[in-house]
């Protein structure tokens, strides 16, 4: 409910000088492709301002809520359009108000976080100033949000600014910042974006670089990788993500590379992480993966065999894609043996997926010879087999074609007695 008496505060917020140049903080500004876009604050008047009364800061915040969850809306979807004909004061006291509710403070998702966000595209320099005004444990978050309205026309001004603030942000350029300046330097060629990471690692040279997420089209991932000047930063952290978005635009120039220049068992670096794509993609990948490392010789083969199988622990959900995806023998069974490994776990999921690496062996006898002859490896599991997982293991031996006590044989040699359930 509104408060009696109060009234919306139109006081003038000047800027104060809050864009810092470049030079001040010691870093190289990029050369102006257009002049620079200047964002300033339409500050619309309300269309019925004239005969309504003029809206006290907890009816704004009220309206700002009403606006965050219309009805049949998905929460947050009509606060731009409704906000654009706020004017500035009027977003920055429904900023205030919302700042004497202790959640909407501390949440990062809530309509004050909305507020700011709409404050800075419209005008980031007031937002900032805001921003800088409010608590210390606060002030940083919505510091940040401020920065996001200068992007992308702004950036240098962004950074500029983030350094001559270090209060506001611990000492460092926000990490949103420092992603945006890398990628945008991938369109001005590997001489620029090499100076970009030279730059940066001489105001934070305690900080790791991440390879951004969007490269220009023309990006020229084998002259940044083959450059001294790349080597002498030693960003080894980014070069397996560069390496794998080569791959995501080229993977026949990346496999080529990376096999000439890092060995076969770097090749593993070329796959995107099973998260990270959907899993068409992923088997496509495999399936070409594989494709590539039957054509090279069999001491190559068995070098990537290896890299596969260390890095399978992150990847066993497509085990029996690398198997069926083989067709040198030699290859399917060091992919399957790796694969295997996860029957030695007490969990029943993970027993299943080591038994389907086994029964891609066509031959039921082969399977269970297989698991006779395998060698015992660290279980990751404590005490006794999950009664799940045993029952799988006996049914499918059975389904194969052992004998009570063969099955029972097999289970002692890869789990040994005590990690067995005894049986009535």
């Amino acid at each position: 409910m509104p408060r009696p008496g109060k009234l919306l505060p139109y006081a003038a917020y000047p800027a104060a000088g809050l864009i810092v140049g470049w030079a001040s903080v010691g870093l190289t500004p990029d050369p102006p492709e257009t002049d620079s876009v200047a964002i300033t604050s339409p500050s619309p008047a309300r269309e019925t301002r004239e005969n309504s009364p003029v809206p006290t800061p907890d009816e704004l915040l009220d309206e700002a809520r009403r606006a965050l969850t219309p009805p049949g809306l998905p929460k947050g979807s009509n606060v731009t359009k409704h906000v654009a004909s706020w004017t500035d004061d009027e977003i920055r006291a429904a900023l205030n108000e919302a700042m004497q509710d202790v959640e909407l403070r501390s949440s990062h998702h809530s309509i004050a976080t909305d507020l700011q966000r709409e404050f800075a595209k419209r005008n980031p320099e007031l937002a900032f100033q805001w921003a800088s005004e409010q608590a210390p444990e606060i002030r940083g978050r919505f510091a940040d949000l401020a920065l996001t309205g200068l992007l992308p026309e702004r950036l240098n001004e962004a950074i500029a600014i983030a350094k001559a603030h270090p209060e506001l942000f611990e000492g460092m350029v926000p990490n949103f910042l420092v992603k945006a300046s890398i990628s945008e330097a991938t369109d001005r060629g590997p001489a620029a974006f090499i100076s970009r990471l030279r730059e940066l690692k001489e105001n934070e040279p305690d900080r790791s670089f991440d390879f951004p997420g969007e490269i220009a089209a023309g990006f020229d991932f084998e002259a940044v990788l083959t450059s001294p000047d790349f080597a002498a930063l030693d960003l080894g952290a980014m070069e397996k993500p560069m390496i794998k978005a080569w791959a995501s635009r080229d993977r026949e120039s990346a496999f080529r590379w990376v096999l000439e220049k890092r060995g076969t068992g770097a090749i593993m670096d070329l796959r995107k992480e099973t998260w990270e794509a959907p899993h068409a993609e992923t088997v496509d990948t495999i399936r070409w993966m594989v494709g590539k490392i039957e054509g090279l010789s069999a001491e190559q083969q068995a070098e990537f065999a290896k890299a596969q199988a260390d890095h399978l622990p992150n990847d066993s959900e497509n085990a029996t894609v690398w198997i069926e995806a083989a067709k040198i023998p030699a290859l399917q069974d060091s992919f399957r043996h790796a694969a295997v490994g996860d029957i030695f776990s007490d969990q029943e999921t993970s027993v299943e997926r080591g038994l389907k690496a086994v029964a891609t062996l066509p031959d039921p006898e082969a399977r269970l010879a297989m698991l006779e002859t395998l060698d015992r490896r660290p279980s990751s599991f404590n005490g006794q087999l999950q009664p799940g997982a045993q029952k799988l293991l006996q049914t499918r031996l059975a389904e194969w074609g052992a004998a009570p006590t063969r099955v029972k044989a097999i289970l002692e040699h890869l789990y040994g007695d005590s990690a067995l359930i005894p049986q009535p």
